[in-house]
């Protein structure tokens, strides 16, 4: 796949969405990831643009966010008006973390997309508003012990990397990660690519997203400096209209 970049030139990448039109995508500033403890994971930050979950036909609602089912289907890919995602089988079976409490959000981690085979990546292409600055939440989470030390990669044209451990050791038994990312769209779309990274001893060798959701965090303007635009603008008009 080649992406077409700010500079027009080919940044070439295995795995991910062919034909997208895109000539910007933002950087994404990603944070270090953090164990999956519970409900109060799911960001409420700003407001909810759209939350997915890759692995089921349920919509589970965690902390108020209600997660869209987003199975793939025959040709591993799910496609709305929000979103496309590429290159994913769906399984159920990744099992929750033991500091899950909550029977929606362990819904939502046993369930997740997943390449199909460890050379391929996954592949977003999120639809966004210029201008408009976002925070983006990822959760990566097998709870199987085979699969032990499982981690991935996350890349975006612009250059940004995050890290997620899919599964790794927990207060008890085992669990994977979610980490954050925030990016001002300068485009109408905002790609990004999952990428597995090892080591290899475990036997789940692919990149995989149980969920995630966009949430709009652009500031508003605080009320005086509202009411001091506003007062600029009129008194622009009037100079306008005298002259």
């Amino acid at each position: 796949m080649i992406w077409p970049c700010r500079k027009g030139v080919a940044l070439v990448v295995l795995g991910l969405l062919a034909g997208a039109t895109t000539a910007n995508a933002a950087q994404i500033t990603w944070s270090a990831p953090s164990l999956i403890s519970g409900p109060s994971d799911v960001s409420t930050q700003g407001t909810v643009a759209y939350a997915y979950s890759l692995g089921n036909n349920d919509v589970p609602q965690v902390n108020g966010v209600f997660f869209t089912p987003a199975v793939s289907n025959g040709s591993f890919n799910y496609t709305d008006s929000n979103v496309q995602l590429d290159n994913y089988i769906t399984y159920t079976g990744f099992g929750a973390p033991s500091t899950v409490s909550d029977t929606q959000y362990e819904n939502l981690l046993t369930s997740a997309g997943y390449a199909p085979g460890a050379t391929n990546q996954m592949a977003f292409t999120l639809n966004v508003t210029s201008g408009q600055t976002y925070l983006i939440q990822v959760w990566a989470n097998d709870a199987r012990a085979a699969n032990f030390a499982a981690t991935e990669s996350v890349t975006d044209p612009s250059g940004g990397l995050g890290s997620l451990t899919i599964s790794q050791t927990y207060p008890s038994g085992y669990g994977g990660s979610f980490i954050d990312g925030t990016f001002t769209a300068d485009a109408s779309t905002q790609q990004l690519a999952f990428t597995w990274s090892g080591p290899p001893n475990g036997t789940n060798q692919t990149s995989q997203v149980n969920a995630f959701q966009l949430r709009n965090i652009t500031p508003t303007p605080e009320p005086a400096s509202a009411l001091a635009l506003g007062i600029g603008a009129i008194g622009l008009l009037a100079r306008r209209r005298r002259a």
